[in-house]
């Protein structure tokens, strides 16, 4: 949204064959996937450009770009620099997000759970494997925990929102160190389900169950989501202005696009903060269907900063939205010059950096028609 106060004298027209376009293809990540549904409707409502997007896992999102089945690939994983040589991919981060324990307790209000790293940790490894453990007691005086075995629902495929949970406990229970991947050998009994959706469904559906989902589909769902303790001591719940300030207090903000947000010190911070990715091949075989994608993902950063604020998630800071734009020329055509997209100029997306750079944030808006 904001990077168009910039460049709005750049935007392109809806040409005249635009209705038969071909849709631009991607796959992955479940997290982000309500707000990519809601970037695409914008964009074929706004350019008739349709998009074709399927929520299959970060882990089958790699293996489809990876082999070029896809237009982009999606993960919530960051790829490593020398995987990313290897399969000579581009790699951006589109937006933050978090990633928030639920539970089905009866009597237990929505919010009202209070859970920490190590109480987290025993728990999804089926050390405490009931709701009145002395542990978790101890984390919620007061409140009348149930007798009842605790239920763990836990993803089947591939995803990078496992991971990201894995990282979390890591960090406050060595034993889940050399566990940390897309996916996990759960200990004991859990029920494995496939996708986020199938996640909230779940835990919703089943007394006495814990399970992680994305903020977004905390809301969407009215999924009861948990406190947790952050590095600062103080217990949060997911939202906004908790993810707010666990981006302000990591290297996000100051230009790491594959910044480590779990955990951040701040004291307002959301401990289960994440990026999520996209993954675009760098030499293309058909030209104009990867300047259809670079120009919805600059679409994206131009007018998609709202869209995914209402799906629970934070827009990128824009100096970091400014400075991928120049990082889209490093995709070339068979003939080995860059993709020409909107915002390809590099006076254009220099002055977006250097403008952004020194405003502050009440100042940036986008102008009416941009």
């Amino acid at each position: 949204m904001r990077i168009a106060c910039v460049l709005a004298a750049l935007a392109f027209p809806v040409l005249a064959h635009a209705q038969s376009a071909p849709a631009i293809r991607g796959a992955g990540a479940t997290f982000p996937a309500e707000v990519y549904a809601a970037w695409g409707s914008g964009y074929a409502r706004d350019k008739k450009v349709p998009l074709q997007y399927q929520a299959v896992g970060s882990g089958e999102g790699v293996k489809r770009i990876t082999s070029r089945q896809v237009d982009f690939g999606a993960s919530d994983e960051p790829m490593a620099a020398a995987e990313l040589q290897k399969n000579n991919l581009l790699q951006f981060p589109t937006l933050v997000g978090g990633l928030v324990p639920v539970y089905n307790l009866r009597g237990v209000k929505p919010g009202e759970l209070r859970l920490n790293g190590a109480v987290l940790a025993k728990i999804f490894a089926g050390r405490i494997k009931a709701w009145n453990d002395p542990e978790l007691a101890a984390l919620n005086r007061g409140l009348a925990l149930p007798a009842r075995p605790i239920h763990r629902v836990v993803r089947e495929e591939a995803s990078g929102s496992t991971r990201t949970l894995v990282r979390y406990l890591a960090r406050h229970d060595a034993s889940w160190e050399p566990r940390i991947a897309l996916k996990v050998d759960w200990a004991g009994e859990a029920q494995a389900v496939r996708g986020t959706k199938g996640m909230a469904e779940a835990v919703k559906a089943t007394e006495g169950a814990i399970g992680y989902v994305s903020y977004q589909e905390v809301v969407r769902q009215s999924l009861s989501a948990a406190q947790l303790q952050n590095r600062s001591g103080a217990f949060v719940l997911a939202g906004e202005r908790s993810i707010q300030a666990a981006v302000a207090a990591s290297d996000l903000s100051r230009g790491d696009e594959t910044a480590n947000l779990v955990d951040v010190a701040g004291p307002e911070a959301w401990p289960l903060t994440e990026t999520t990715f996209v993954l675009l091949p760098k030499t293309v075989t058909d030209p104009a269907q990867a300047k259809r994608t670079l120009n919805f993902f600059y679409w994206v950063f131009a007018q998609g900063d709202q869209m995914a604020s209402d799906t629970g998630f934070v827009a990128l800071p824009t100096r970091i939205q400014a400075r991928l734009l120049s990082r889209f020329r490093e995709i070339t055509g068979p003939d080995g010059r860059p993709i020409e997209f909107l915002g390809a100029q590099p006076w254009a997306t220099e002055y977006a950096f250097n403008w952004f750079s020194s405003r502050p944030a009440a100042t940036r808006s986008r102008p009416a028609g941009a």
